[in-house]
């Protein structure tokens, strides 16, 4: 095995990192989110803090939109790696 071979391998072992850290980051924002929009008490508290003033309907929206976006873009990075090798 010769110096780009191993390059080669290590490229790949760390994209597959990159890859593994995002999904795992997603999903964990995702299950936060289902656990605070399903959860009544949870639910209580994001309407007594958003009737306060608090914009947090808003937060919500933009982390929803945040997993959706982060789910898309693994997609594609997983496409591109694939079009790669």
């Amino acid at each position: 095995m010769n110096y780009h071979d191993s390059s080669n391998i290590a490229l790949q072992i760390g994209q597959q990192d990159v890859i593994n850290t995002m999904r795992s980051n997603t999903a964990e924002l995702r299950d936060l989110l289902i656990q605070a929009l399903t959860v009544k008490s949870e639910m209580q508290k994001i309407v007594e803090m958003q009737n306060a003033g608090e914009h947090v309907a808003e937060r919500f929206m933009e982390a929803g939109q945040l997993v959706s976006y982060q789910r898309s873009c693994i997609c594609q990075l997983c496409d591109l790696i694939d079009c790669i090798h």
